[in-house]
């Protein structure tokens, strides 16, 4: 089995066949002369589904993070700026 490996940092996109999943680490946040911030992200793994096991990848995902936030507290959303640079 693969080690295991940490993402803070995730792109998906989308084709008629497949969704793909790129999971990264940002190691550290810059900010250029005009003020926009940029990520540093390092690639982590790069995952491809199919759209019936995306589907069931997010109907997963979304039950847990619902079990997550009743047993923990609902997580805050990232600030505005690390949204719009990850689109």
């Amino acid at each position: 089995m693969p080690d295991a490996v940490y993402s803070n940092h995730i792109e998906v996109r989308s084709a008629f066949y497949d969704f793909t999943l790129t999971f990264s680490r940002v190691s550290e946040i810059k900010q250029d002369d005009q003020g926009k911030i940029e990520p540093v992200v390092e690639l982590m793994a790069r995952v491809q589904l199919s759209p019936q096991h995306a589907k069931m990848f997010l109907g997963a995902l979304a039950s847990n993070v619902a079990k997550y936030e009743e047993r923990f507290g609902k997580i805050a959303d990232p600030p505005a700026e690390l949204i719009e640079s990850s689109k």
